[in-house]
Protein backbone atom coordinates (compact mmCIF):
# COMPACT_ATOMS: atom_id res chain seq x y z
CA UNK A 1 0.00 0.00 0.00
CA UNK A 2 1.20 3.42 -0.92
CA UNK A 3 1.40 5.85 1.95
CA UNK A 4 -0.57 9.03 1.84
CA UNK A 5 1.56 12.11 1.27
CA UNK A 6 2.05 14.20 4.34
CA UNK A 7 -0.04 17.34 4.28
CA UNK A 8 1.25 20.61 5.59
CA UNK A 9 -0.91 21.73 8.50
CA UNK A 10 -0.47 25.37 7.50
CA UNK A 11 -1.99 24.49 4.15
CA UNK A 12 -5.01 22.90 5.85
CA UNK A 13 -5.35 25.95 8.08
CA UNK A 14 -5.41 28.13 4.98
CA UNK A 15 -8.25 26.05 3.47
CA UNK A 16 -10.11 26.19 6.78
CA UNK A 17 -9.73 29.98 6.87
CA UNK A 18 -11.33 30.21 3.42
CA UNK A 19 -14.22 28.02 4.59
CA UNK A 20 -14.69 30.24 7.65
CA UNK A 21 -14.65 33.40 5.54
CA UNK A 22 -17.33 32.02 3.22
CA UNK A 23 -19.43 31.08 6.23
CA UNK A 24 -19.06 34.58 7.67
CA UNK A 25 -20.06 36.15 4.36
CA UNK A 26 -23.16 33.97 4.22
CA UNK A 27 -24.13 35.06 7.74
CA UNK A 28 -23.53 38.72 6.83
CA UNK A 29 -25.72 38.41 3.73
CA UNK A 30 -28.61 37.09 5.83
CA UNK A 31 -28.20 40.02 8.22
CA UNK A 32 -28.28 42.56 5.38
CA UNK A 33 -31.34 40.84 3.92
CA UNK A 34 -33.26 41.15 7.18
CA UNK A 35 -32.24 44.79 7.65
CA UNK A 36 -33.17 45.97 4.15
CA UNK A 37 -36.41 43.99 3.96
CA UNK A 38 -37.54 45.17 7.38
CA UNK A 39 -36.92 48.80 6.40
CA UNK A 40 -38.85 48.45 3.12
CA UNK A 41 -41.79 46.64 4.74
CA UNK A 42 -41.93 49.20 7.55
CA UNK A 43 -42.10 52.07 5.05
CA UNK A 44 -44.76 50.24 3.05
CA UNK A 45 -46.85 49.73 6.18
CA UNK A 46 -46.46 53.36 7.24
CA UNK A 47 -47.32 54.80 3.84
CA UNK A 48 -49.92 52.08 3.19
CA UNK A 49 -48.53 51.44 -0.29
CA UNK A 50 -49.10 47.79 -1.35
CA UNK A 51 -46.73 47.89 -4.32
CA UNK A 52 -43.91 49.14 -2.11
CA UNK A 53 -44.00 45.90 -0.13
CA UNK A 54 -43.26 43.97 -3.33
CA UNK A 55 -40.02 45.92 -3.77
CA UNK A 56 -38.68 43.89 -0.84
CA UNK A 57 -38.69 40.85 -3.15
CA UNK A 58 -35.81 42.37 -5.13
CA UNK A 59 -33.19 42.26 -2.33
CA UNK A 60 -34.57 38.89 -1.21
CA UNK A 61 -33.92 37.33 -4.62
CA UNK A 62 -30.54 39.02 -5.06
CA UNK A 63 -29.26 37.99 -1.64
CA UNK A 64 -30.75 34.51 -2.04
CA UNK A 65 -28.65 33.96 -5.18
CA UNK A 66 -25.56 35.52 -3.61
CA UNK A 67 -25.91 33.45 -0.44
CA UNK A 68 -26.26 30.29 -2.54
CA UNK A 69 -23.08 31.21 -4.42
CA UNK A 70 -21.08 31.53 -1.19
CA UNK A 71 -22.56 28.33 0.23
CA UNK A 72 -21.73 26.41 -2.96
CA UNK A 73 -18.12 27.64 -2.79
CA UNK A 74 -17.95 26.76 0.89
CA UNK A 75 -19.06 23.20 0.17
CA UNK A 76 -16.49 22.92 -2.61
CA UNK A 77 -13.74 23.92 -0.19
CA UNK A 78 -15.02 21.38 2.35
CA UNK A 79 -14.68 18.68 -0.31
CA UNK A 80 -11.30 20.16 -1.19
CA UNK A 81 -10.25 19.86 2.47
CA UNK A 82 -11.35 16.22 2.60
CA UNK A 83 -9.35 15.49 -0.54
CA UNK A 84 -6.27 17.24 0.89
CA UNK A 85 -6.19 15.00 3.96
CA UNK A 86 -6.72 11.86 1.84
CA UNK A 87 -3.82 12.10 -0.55
CA UNK A 88 -5.36 14.89 -2.69
CA UNK A 89 -7.98 12.46 -3.97
CA UNK A 90 -11.66 12.22 -3.12
CA UNK A 91 -13.79 9.21 -4.02
CA UNK A 92 -17.37 10.08 -4.94
CA UNK A 93 -20.22 7.78 -5.95
CA UNK A 94 -22.17 8.29 -9.15
CA UNK A 95 -25.36 9.00 -7.25
CA UNK A 96 -23.69 12.02 -5.64
CA UNK A 97 -22.54 13.53 -8.94
CA UNK A 98 -24.36 15.71 -11.43
CA UNK A 99 -26.21 13.67 -14.04
CA UNK A 100 -24.02 14.87 -16.89
CA UNK A 101 -20.88 13.95 -14.92
CA UNK A 102 -21.87 10.41 -13.94
CA UNK A 103 -19.66 7.67 -15.38
CA UNK A 104 -21.33 5.03 -17.56
CA UNK A 105 -20.45 1.37 -17.34
CA UNK A 106 -20.15 -0.46 -20.65
CA UNK A 107 -22.01 -3.75 -21.00
CA UNK A 108 -22.22 -6.29 -23.79
CA UNK A 109 -23.53 -5.35 -27.25
CA UNK A 110 -22.52 -1.72 -26.84
CA UNK A 111 -24.99 -0.96 -24.06
CA UNK A 112 -24.16 1.37 -21.20
CA UNK A 113 -25.65 1.72 -17.75
CA UNK A 114 -25.05 4.12 -14.90
CA UNK A 115 -24.25 2.29 -11.71
CA UNK A 116 -25.13 4.63 -8.79
CA UNK A 117 -22.61 2.89 -6.52
CA UNK A 118 -19.69 3.20 -8.92
CA UNK A 119 -17.02 5.50 -7.52
CA UNK A 120 -14.80 7.98 -9.30
CA UNK A 121 -11.85 9.91 -7.98
CA UNK A 122 -11.70 13.68 -8.00
CA UNK A 123 -8.04 14.69 -7.87
CA UNK A 124 -6.29 17.90 -6.95
CA UNK A 125 -2.64 18.88 -6.84
CA UNK A 126 -0.55 19.61 -3.80
CA UNK A 127 -0.87 23.12 -2.38
CA UNK A 128 -3.43 24.02 -5.01
CA UNK A 129 -6.44 26.20 -4.20
CA UNK A 130 -8.43 25.33 -7.31
CA UNK A 131 -11.79 24.07 -6.04
CA UNK A 132 -13.53 23.93 -9.42
CA UNK A 133 -13.03 20.14 -9.96
CA UNK A 134 -15.36 19.58 -7.00
CA UNK A 135 -18.23 21.38 -8.76
CA UNK A 136 -19.24 18.05 -10.30
CA UNK A 137 -20.52 16.94 -6.89
CA UNK A 138 -24.27 17.48 -6.78
CA UNK A 139 -24.42 19.10 -3.35
CA UNK A 140 -21.69 21.58 -4.36
CA UNK A 141 -23.55 22.83 -7.41
CA UNK A 142 -25.11 26.31 -7.23
CA UNK A 143 -28.47 25.20 -8.63
CA UNK A 144 -28.84 22.50 -5.98
CA UNK A 145 -27.58 24.73 -3.18
CA UNK A 146 -30.24 27.39 -3.88
CA UNK A 147 -32.90 24.77 -3.10
CA UNK A 148 -31.15 23.39 -0.04
CA UNK A 149 -32.99 23.32 3.27
CA UNK A 150 -30.24 25.28 4.98
CA UNK A 151 -31.23 28.55 3.27
CA UNK A 152 -34.56 28.05 1.44
CA UNK A 153 -36.66 28.33 4.63
CA UNK A 154 -35.03 31.66 5.50
CA UNK A 155 -35.72 33.39 2.19
CA UNK A 156 -39.14 31.82 1.70
CA UNK A 157 -40.13 33.17 5.11
CA UNK A 158 -39.15 36.71 4.10
CA UNK A 159 -40.95 36.27 0.78
CA UNK A 160 -44.08 35.17 2.64
CA UNK A 161 -43.95 38.27 4.87
CA UNK A 162 -43.67 40.56 1.85
CA UNK A 163 -46.59 38.94 0.00
CA UNK A 164 -48.74 38.82 3.16
CA UNK A 165 -48.18 42.55 3.74
CA UNK A 166 -49.04 43.27 0.11
CA UNK A 167 -52.35 41.41 0.38
CA UNK A 168 -53.14 43.02 3.74
CA UNK A 169 -52.50 46.54 2.45
CA UNK A 170 -54.67 45.85 -0.59
CA UNK A 171 -57.64 45.11 1.65
CA UNK A 172 -56.96 48.15 3.82
CA UNK A 173 -56.55 50.65 0.99
CA UNK A 174 -59.33 49.22 -1.20
CA UNK A 175 -62.05 51.93 -1.60
CA UNK A 176 -65.40 50.92 -0.19
CA UNK A 177 -68.71 51.89 -1.86
CA UNK A 178 -70.72 54.26 0.33
CA UNK A 179 -74.37 53.21 0.45
CA UNK A 180 -77.07 55.78 1.27
CA UNK A 181 -78.34 55.66 4.81
CA UNK A 182 -81.89 54.40 4.94
CA UNK A 183 -83.99 55.85 7.79
CA UNK A 184 -87.60 54.89 8.51
CA UNK A 185 -89.60 57.82 9.86
CA UNK A 186 -93.18 57.59 11.15
CA UNK A 187 -94.99 60.90 11.17
CA UNK A 188 -98.23 61.42 13.13
CA UNK A 189 -100.47 64.51 12.79
CA UNK A 190 -102.34 66.12 15.69
CA UNK A 191 -106.09 65.63 15.74
CA UNK A 192 -106.64 69.26 16.70
CA UNK A 193 -107.02 71.52 13.70
CA UNK A 194 -105.87 75.01 14.30
CA UNK A 195 -108.26 77.56 12.93
CA UNK A 196 -106.84 80.63 11.40
CA UNK A 197 -108.43 83.80 12.67
CA UNK A 198 -108.65 86.58 10.16
CA UNK A 199 -107.64 89.90 11.67
CA UNK A 200 -110.41 92.47 11.84
CA UNK A 201 -109.66 96.08 11.13
CA UNK A 202 -111.13 98.46 13.70
CA UNK A 203 -111.45 101.98 12.55
CA UNK A 204 -111.11 104.53 15.22
CA UNK A 205 -113.65 107.37 15.48
CA UNK A 206 -110.82 109.79 15.32
CA UNK A 207 -110.15 108.93 11.77
CA UNK A 208 -112.16 111.24 9.57
CA UNK A 209 -112.92 110.97 5.93
CA UNK A 210 -111.43 113.55 3.62
CA UNK A 211 -114.89 114.91 2.65
CA UNK A 212 -115.70 115.61 6.23
CA UNK A 213 -112.51 117.58 6.67
CA UNK A 214 -113.35 119.80 3.74
CA UNK A 215 -116.81 120.57 5.07
CA UNK A 216 -115.49 121.67 8.40
CA UNK A 217 -113.37 124.23 6.68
Amino acid sequence: MSEKPKVNEKYLDHIQAVITRHNSNSFMIKGWTITICTAILAIAGTWKEPLLSLIALVPIIVFWVLDSFYLANERCFVSFYNAAINGYKLKVKNEKLLKNKQVKTELEKGKFIIDPEKEIEVETSEYSMNFMPFRIIKRNNWFNVIKSRTIIWFYLMLTGFSIALFVGLLFITCPKTIEPLKVTVKMESDSIINKTVKPQMILSDSIQQPDTIQKQK
